[in-house]
């Protein structure tokens, strides 16, 4: 009980906070970044339709039917049931308006993206493509030819794309590294926003 209403408060807090940039956001303290997607490593790849993305978010349903329902002549009430809610995410950073990076530690976030229905008729859905299969197999689902019209799944997807505009809250961390010029040496700060136990990183994505 305790622990969930800390995880609310912190979602409020983030709702609520206005955006700060990114020299302005002090160490240690907590802070909503807004900024452009710029990828740090290799994109996550969606299995649904090919989208390279920064966060993928993938929502798979299969048809399911529940025993014993008197409303339906067979016994058998036919439902929508969720095999699969996941979140991928790479390694990213946001600029902001002012040209100030921060990195987003996103491996645990709270993303706030509501996964829109991909098109039956897109190909992966339809040619049998083996990861998108081992995924399914791995959660439960038996997939099948032609999965994306047979009527017998629903999949949803939303992805963060290098560019998109978002906002990140969480704990601001600052380090510094230490640089060899020709004159003297410098140090170079680098800012990131994590999550602690109590509070992960929340990402939703800003009007384009």
């Amino acid at each position: 009980m305790i622990s969930r209403f800390k995880a609310n408060r912190h979602a409020w807090q983030a709702l609520r906070a206005s955006a700060t940039l990114v020299n302005d956001a002090a160490a240690g303290s907590f802070a909503r970044v807004e900024g452009r997607v710029v990828l740090d490593a290799e994109p996550v790849v969606s299995l649904l339709t090919g989208a390279e993305c920064a966060i993928w978010k993938a929502v798979v349903q299969t048809r399911q039917f529940l025993a014993q329902s008197p409303t339906y002549a067979t016994g058998f009430e036919p439902y929508w049931g969720i095999v699969l809610d996941r979140v991928t995410t790479t390694a990213f950073h946001l600029v902001d308006d002012a040209g100030s990076a921060i990195d987003v530690v996103a491996d645990r976030a709270i993303v706030h993206l509501p996964p829109v229905p991909v098109d039956g008729e897109t190909a992966r859905l339809n040619d049998q493509d083996e990861a998108l299969a081992t995924l399914l197999r791995d959660n439960g689902a038996v997939p099948s030819a032609f999965m994306g019209i047979t009527g017998d799944f629903k999949f949803l997807e939303a992805c963060v794309r290098p560019g998109d505009r978002v906002w990140a809250f969480g704990k601001v961390e600052e380090t510094g590294v230490v640089e060899a010029t020709q004159y003297r040496d410098r140090v170079r700060t680098t800012k990131r926003i994590v999550g602690t136990d109590d509070a992960r990183v929340i990402v939703s994505v800003l009007a384009q």
